[in-house]
């Protein structure tokens, strides 16, 4: 996909949530494992000045349900039928939910679900929609002020309920800005996302790579082949992971039947990676 398309993608579906009486301020909730849908989803919520509330796949319905009603979300998209299953589930006790997008196939039991669209047709319909509601859209997106809410980050809830972190575009900028700068992120960096979007908003590396017009490799699953096979075929330059991941790609097998013409650059986080790791990292890789 290239950037033009990016854009497109992202002012249709900022069409079809502003169709749906999405406005600055309101709250979008995504429920998805890496997809470029999650990317450009999150890119139109904020042309709109509207609020993204990214959750963890992980979450249990009990945990969903309190996160959507508490963040006040007025449309909730979901990507397996996993998600739906869980979006279902909670909408009764959600009252101000009042649309579930899903990219998943409907199951049977639920194609007649009045307050269910499917994500293709939304984005289908989308692009008209933008284009009658555009002077509207952009009045919005100009109207954005650095203090105003951007995104939603809920906690695990270690002691307690889930709390919504809150930040702002300016927050998410300087971000943005930091990884930049202390990563050297630029225009010909390729990102391998093992890092999961929906965790912190992919530590601000959305808005990092999209900013400097660099490559977003989707990896929806951490497998090792999978890894060596984006490494191989699309030259990654660079990607997030935690430890775990790490060890991942150090262990797989079959790494000496690759040919890596790169040398990426990892961060690693959550926990310092053992320093056998970084030899090893730096020796095989």
């Amino acid at each position: 996909m290239k950037w033009p398309e990016f854009r497109d993608r992202a002012r249709a579906m900022a069409g079809y949530l502003y169709a749906q009486g999405v406005r600055p301020g309101d709250r979008v909730a995504i429920l998805s494992e890496n997809r470029p849908e999650w990317a450009y989803t999150d890119m139109a919520t904020q042309l709109l000045g509207a609020v993204n509330v990214s959750l963890y796949t992980t979450l249990p319905p009990k945990e969903v349900s309190y996160i959507i009603h508490d963040s006040g979300a007025s449309v909730f998209i979901v990507s397996t039928r996993i998600q739906l299953r869980k979006a279902l589930q909670i909408y009764e006790a959600c009252p101000a939910l009042n649309r579930i997008v899903s990219m998943a196939d409907l199951p049977e039991d639920t194609e007649d679900v009045e307050y269910v669209d499917m994500f293709d047709a939304a984005m289908d319909s989308g692009f008209e929609l933008y284009e009658e509601f555009e002077d509207a859209i952009r009045a919005n997106e100009r109207a954005v002020k650095p203090e105003d809410l951007s995104v939603l980050i809920y906690t695990s809830g270690t002691t307690g309920n889930p709390k919504g972190v809150m930040l702002t575009h300016r927050n998410c900028y300087i971000n943005a800005y930091s990884l930049i700068a202390h990563l050297r992120l630029g225009h010909d960096d390729v990102e391998m996302w093992t890092l999961p979007m929906f965790h912190c908003n992919g530590w601000g590396g959305v808005y990092a790579l999209t900013g400097v017009g660099g490559t977003h490799v989707v990896l929806r699953a951490v497998e090792g082949k999978a890894m060596y096979d984006l490494i191989e075929n699309h030259g990654v330059t660079f990607a997030c992971m935690a430890p775990a991941v790490l060890r991942t790609i150090l262990d797989y097998p079959d790494k000496s039947q690759h040919q890596v013409t790169t040398k990426p650059r990892f961060a690693v986080a959550g926990a310092p990676p053992p320093a056998a790791f970084i030899d090893r990292l730096e020796n095989e890789l």
